[in-house]
């Protein structure tokens, strides 16, 4: 019998002194709120003495797995010397340069703490770039929490939205100011048609478009053939910079993120995530002429924490592992194994299911069909389906994700046992699924 009461007490406890008590609001989401104690290679364990094989990964940053000896002898080495100078060192210098070297679209790089950091970095040279103000976002693309891009995220009900071709803009948050929105145009994504006409309307006043070049954040959903191709060239032509928000695809589906996977080259870049292992690490990048405003100090970036020597060390700790020969040819081997196997037990068993990604992240969906976009993500799944299959996998031994995003990430240790063992976790899930569906 699966038990988790001491993770409820736990949860009381801390919600006492933690505001809603967890660290990050999409925890909350969890039924229930797992503590764990510690976690080694694919696996974790929680405060229950529950063993599970994990898919959820930190939310994705802890791509070589828990307590990798590569990156806990890196951090160690770190400690020892003393951390935070508020100052750089050599290793700044060489994780830096490998940066540069293995991400398509950076000339030059600065480094951040998180997500939402680099994606303010990024947006404001782009405007500081262009002299110009407005920028392009999507429906459902996620560019972290803050006022200024936390918008049309995930709808309560689509109607908020308005129409497709012409969404209303929607704050996430109380607590935002609605002023933010007048610097916003926001458009459905994989239309490249909706995108053109909007570009070639107001070119003149649009600084920038981001996206996710790989919809991670609203469940996942990859871009449709040649419309990457089509908003690089349309933003080209009217000298708009394109940026990517690779917070989490980069340096996951390939170590050039997915610019390199796609083979089509931003302006500029965020990535973060996977790239410290599990070390709060993040950055963005892009062509020198636009990094050089920052660099002469026209366009602010800092923080405090930014070059710390643990970000570097773990940084550096984290690429020579994922550079390894096969490292990626592995990871999306074992998640196309694991993401086709369990389309066809779905389908075997006639459960509406949907799973999208190129293997090394993929995305499930309870759904008739896949998804292009984030209406098309709402409307079509079967609601509730989602936390009753996950409890159905956490009572058996799998941890995943705990929203209906759906996101399954590989690490460079889980191996052909856990996709084995998980795939029967999956069938016998399935089958109870069934009897309530």
């Amino acid at each position: 019998m699966y038990q988790v009461s001491k993770s409820k007490q736990m949860f009381e406890e801390c919600s006492k002194f933690l505001a809603g008590g967890v660290g990050s609001q999409v925890r909350s989401a969890a039924d229930p709120v797992l503590f764990f104690t510690h976690g080694k290679g694919s696996k974790l364990y929680d405060v229950d003495g529950n063993e599970y094989i994990d898919y959820l990964l930190g939310y994705g940053p802890s791509i070589l797995g828990y307590a990798h000896p590569v990156l806990v002898k890196a951090l160690k080495e770190a400690i020892e010397k003393g951390f935070q100078f508020g100052s750089e060192t050599e290793e700044v210098i060489q994780f830096c340069r490998k940066l540069t070297h293995v991400i398509p679209c950076a000339d030059e790089v600065k480094l951040a703490s998180t997500g939402s950091d680099a994606v303010q970095g990024a947006l404001r040279v782009a405007r500081a770039y262009t002299g110009k103000n407005k920028v392009i976002k999507f429906e459902g693309h996620y560019h972290g929490w803050l006022d200024s891009v936390y918008v049309n995220h995930i709808p309560d009900s689509l109607q908020y939205w308005g129409l497709r071709n012409n969404p209303r803009k929607v704050l996430e948050s109380a607590g935002q100011v609605e002023s933010i929105l007048s610097d916003l145009i926001i458009l459905p994504w994989n239309d490249l048609e909706v995108l053109e006409k909007t570009i070639k309307e107001r070119h003149f006043e649009i600084a920038a478009v981001i996206m996710e070049p790989i919809m991670a954040n609203f469940g996942l959903i990859m871009p449709k053939k040649g419309y990457l191709e089509g908003v690089r060239e349309i933003t080209k032509k009217y000298g708009i910079i394109l940026i990517f928000d690779e917070v989490i695809c980069s340096f996951r589906v390939a170590l050039g993120g997915a610019q390199e996977y796609f083979r089509v080259t931003p302006d500029i870049s965020t990535f973060g995530k996977a790239v410290g292992g599990g070390v709060p690490l993040a950055g963005y990048g892009g062509r020198r002429e636009i990094m050089e405003l920052v660099a002469k100090k026209k366009c602010v970036e800092a923080g405090t924490f930014n070059t710390n020597s643990l970000q570097i060390a773990a940084g550096l700790a984290t690429l020579s592992e994922l550079e390894r020969e096969g490292t990626y040819e592995r990871m999306t081997k074992l998640g196309k194994k694991l993401s086709s196997e369990m389309k066809n037990i779905a389908d075997r068993l006639n459960i509406p299911f949907q799973v999208q990604g190129p293997g090394p992240m993929f995305g499930i969906r309870f759904a008739e069909k896949e998804a292009k976009d984030a209406r098309e993500a709402v409307e079509s799944r079967y609601a509730g389906l989602y936390p009753k299959f996950r409890f159905f996998l956490l009572e058996r031994g799998v941890h995943i994700f705990p929203t209906e995003k759906g996101e399954f990430y590989l690490s460079t240790v889980h191996s052909e046992k856990d996709i084995d063992k998980t795939l029967n976790v999956v069938e016998d899930s399935f089958k109870e699924l069934r009897k309530i569906v």
